[in-house]
Formats: C-alpha cells, sequence, structure tokens
C-alpha cells in the first residue's frame, strides 16, 4: 500500500497482484514497464514468482520485464537471492521515496520523449 501510494504520487499507473499466481496472469495478458515484487507474498512467494516470470517457457508477453524487489526481509545473503532469482534491484522496507525513485529511474524504460511514462501521457 504505501509503494502504491508513492507511485501514484509520482504520476505512474499502477495496478495490483494478491499474490504471484496473480501476477503471472496480469503479466500473461498485459505488458508492464517494471514490476515491484514482493518477496513475502502467499500461495507462490516472490522469488519463485520471479523465476517463472524470466522462464521462457512462461506465457508473461515480456519475460525481460523489470523487476524490483520490496522485502522487509533484510537478513544477508537475501538481497543475492533475489538478483540470482532474476530480479533487477532491491528495496528493503520500509521503502524511502528518493529510493523507489531513484529504483525506477534506472530501470524504467525510457519513451521517445526521453523520460519515464506517467499516467497522464497514455
Amino acid at each position: 500500500q504505501v509503494a502504491f501510494r508513492m507511485l501514484e504520487k509520482l504520476g505512474f499507473a499502477v495496478e495490483t497482484a494478491e499474490n504471484g499466481a496473480h501476477a503471472l496472469e496480469a503479466l500473461s495478458k498485459t505488458r508492464f514497464d517494471c514490476v515491484l515484487m514482493d518477496i513475502q507474498m502467499p500461495k507462490m512467494d516472490g522469488l519463485e514468482t520471479c523465476r517463472r516470470i524470466r522462464d521462457p517457457r512462461s506465457k508473461v508477453l515480456d519475460p525481460d520485464v523489470p523487476i524490483i524487489a520490496i522485502t522487509a526481509d533484510v537478513m544477508p545473503g537475501n538481497r543475492q537471492a533475489c538478483l540470482a532469482a532474476g530480479m533487477n534491484a532491491y528495496l528493503a522496507k520500509p521503502i524511502l521515496p528518493n529510493l523507489l525513485a531513484a529504483a525506477l529511474k534506472q530501470w524504467l524504460p525510457l519513451p521517445k520523449g526521453g523520460r519515464a511514462r506517467r499516467k497522464e501521457d497514455g
């Protein structure tokens, strides 16, 4: 919820999925610019969800979509586990707005105009 509000304040269109299976389903129907992946989701955790997204046999439309891990688990090795699963970046909770903005700036594809797409850009 916190990241959702931050993203909306930054002007991004946001969709949520309540678990990994729903995320995979959404990614198989819609092409997204970026995924913020909670590591501790019910039914299928973020690491497994990421592995399935990256699997070339998956039905997701863009298996190379940038994925940013979001987790409260800051145990040693967790960052490396996220990157090994195929995530592009790692943010620890509580999420700081400036770090979220920096990660998005690094990983969001730039449109032809050279700036990140906002929801008002369509």
